[in-house]
């Protein structure tokens, strides 16, 4: 029965510091839940059971686990549990579908990052194709130009041998007639000509602003391609930043919770919990025998708790000393530095804890936790505290 309490004061004092950091502080389970289905739908209308569907699963059990939570907290009989215990339940419920909103958000911003990837090299395939239209309009504009030219050539000799053999099959007599009539005719074909230059002038200014305002328009769409991807590529970098970041949060708290569950299973000592530290607390008069030797029932406790900063051995750890106030200061001085130096000695000695990441110190009686004027009091106040730095 005490287990189970410091279990459940563990997950209050977790889904506190869950919903301080999402601010849920006011949620109900009820919001929490439909909070959670609208992310996931979200996530699967941005595609995330395509692009991810391993966060979109993780989202939907975290769910699942957070329903059946809360059948069980509505289940008849439930009304007559402790109001304490229920708001606990009711806060492990929260957290659960919070986890279930967060993967589904993840899920989310995946899919949004794949479709926008996606986007981005169909502007990219667009902006080739135009590319490839234009060199080709402008290819068979040169030919187009080439080939004009060539017959003007090729009428223009044509006309010029047809007024050759009508003057060689005239008659001498008429020679002069034929020759102003070559003249006329050779006014003609320049005006003819000088006309159908200017019409081929016109027609090709016409086209060259044609091609021009074309090329116009293609370049204001290459610059507009341009921005699209220089702000699809800020957006995609902010997406990632911000996928990272709740990632690392997500995990740890994974992490701190399950530091908080393996040591509620350490028996015998106290145990506090902050955002930063936990502190085990245990007895002198469980430790020690008179004449300082760590005693059996003391040996057990330490054995678990070096069980757990051996699991954890990133974290800085504390080992502090205490007295109650009776007799001389110096003296206390002493025997609390020799108590914690006795918990470490043993802790490093025994169980190789890495004596780089332990310390011992004495605090004499200047850190009371009980009132010196009873026994009761003084009995809790010679203690040994053993302090394990979770966060900086």
């Amino acid at each position: 029965m005490q287990t189970k309490i410091k279990f459940l004061l563990i997950v209050l004092f977790f889904l506190n510091t869950a919903a301080s950091s999402f601010g849920l502080t006011e949620e109900t389970p009820t919001i929490a839940i439909e909070k959670a289905k609208f992310a996931i739908e979200q996530a699967q209308k941005a595609g995330a059971s395509k692009t991810t569907p391993e966060d979109l699963a993780a989202a939907k059990s975290w769910l699942a686990s957070a329903q059946k939570e809360y059948e069980k907290l509505r289940s008849p009989g439930t009304w007559m549990t402790p109001e304490k215990t229920r708001r606990l339940k009711e806060e492990e419920i929260i957290y659960l579908a919070t986890m279930a909103k967060i993967r589904a958000m993840v899920a989310e911003n995946r899919a949004k990052k794949e479709a926008l990837s996606k986007k981005l090299q169909t502007h990219i395939k667009e902006l080739e194709d135009h590319q490839n239209k234009l060199d080709l309009l402008k290819k068979n504009l040169a030919e187009k130009k080439k080939n004009q030219e060539f017959q003007a050539q090729i009428e223009t000799k044509r006309k010029a041998l047809a007024a050759i053999k009508e003057q060689l099959g005239a008659i001498e007599q008429e020679k002069k007639l034929i020759l102003a009539e070559s003249l006329n005719k050779v006014r003609e074909i320049e005006m003819l000509k000088q006309r159908e230059l200017e019409e081929f002038s016109r027609k090709e200014a016409q086209r060259t602003a044609e091609i021009e305002k074309e090329l116009a328009a293609a370049k204001f769409k290459l610059e507009e391609l341009t921005k699209e991807k220089i702000r699809a590529e800020a957006e995609k970098k902010i997406q990632d930043e911000k996928l990272t970041q709740l990632q690392e949060k997500v995990a740890s708290l994974e992490r701190k919770i399950a530091l908080f569950i393996a040591t509620s299973k350490i028996s015998e000592p106290s145990i506090k919990f902050t955002e930063k530290e936990i502190t085990i607390n245990i007895l002198a008069q469980q430790l020690f025998s008179p004449t300082m030797e760590i005693k059996n029932p003391g040996k057990q406790t330490l054995d678990q708790i070096s069980s757990l900063l051996n699991t954890h051995p990133d974290y800085q750890i504390i080992v502090r000393g205490h007295t109650d106030n009776r007799g001389n200061p110096a003296s206390n001085q002493v025997l609390s530095e020799k108590r914690a130096q006795k918990v470490r000695d043993y802790l490093v000695i025994n169980h190789n804890v890495n004596p780089a990441r332990i310390s011992a110190e004495g605090w004499g009686a200047s850190q009371p936790i009980a009132p010196n004027d009873t026994e009761a009091g003084r009995m809790l106040n010679r203690r040994v505290e053993i302090i394990m730095i979770i966060e900086k």
